[in-house]
């Protein structure tokens, strides 16, 4: 679960800031790396293990979006850089916070998978904070189209207000995957 710590602080120093520095960290690459690595490493560990403590195919989706997870967070730093950002909107903040927040609750549920116990709490964050960043989403696209005049400026910001918003999807695609598994186990 580093990678996913590591994605947590990349958005939080990059949203922290009211003006970006245009540039990317050069650590910014380790994440997708970690997340990428570690889906082959589970793949690779499913294909040599007879028995799993869950449904093979849950432990893929689970892999699968975490990597979602953390190459779509990247995919908005990189998206920040090619569109040569200068000052973050106030809602592309409050976006990166709901994402902040649901990824630090998917880190805990991750955690706390094991036992198959106590992830209600988890995933009823994950699904709260979707919906506030979809909330703001819908004002934040309002807001452009009402008050921004520069039309390249208005796309921009929707291409970016878009990602965030998926990668707070992925967070909560993690979310529903743990609900069903302890669903099944129940």
């Amino acid at each position: 679960m580093q990678f996913l710590k590591q994605m947590q602080s990349i958005v939080e120093d990059i949203w922290r800031k009211e003006q970006y520095p245009g540039r990317a960290p050069t650590e910014e690459r380790d994440p997708v790396e970690c997340a990428r690595s570690m889906y082959l490493e589970i793949f690779k560990s499913l294909n040599e293990t007879f028995v799993t403590p869950l449904d093979r195919e849950d432990i893929i989706g689970i892999a699968s979006k975490l990597d979602d997870v953390a190459d779509v967070a990247y995919d908005v730093s990189e998206l920040i850089l090619l569109y040569k950002v200068k000052s973050v909107r106030p809602q592309a903040i409050r976006q990166a916070k709901a994402l902040i927040g649901a990824a630090t609750e998917m880190v805990a549920m991750m955690k706390a998978l094991e036992g198959l116990k106590g992830l209600e709490p988890f995933w009823i964050k994950i699904h709260t904070y979707e919906n506030e960043g979809d909330q703001v989403f819908r004002d934040a696209v309002g807001d452009l189209f009402a008050n921004v005049t520069d039309p390249i400026e208005i796309i921009k910001w929707k291409d970016i207000h878009s990602l965030i918003e998926v990668a707070v999807d992925r967070c909560e695609d993690v979310a529903n995957i743990v609900e069903m598994i302890v669903i099944k186990h129940s």
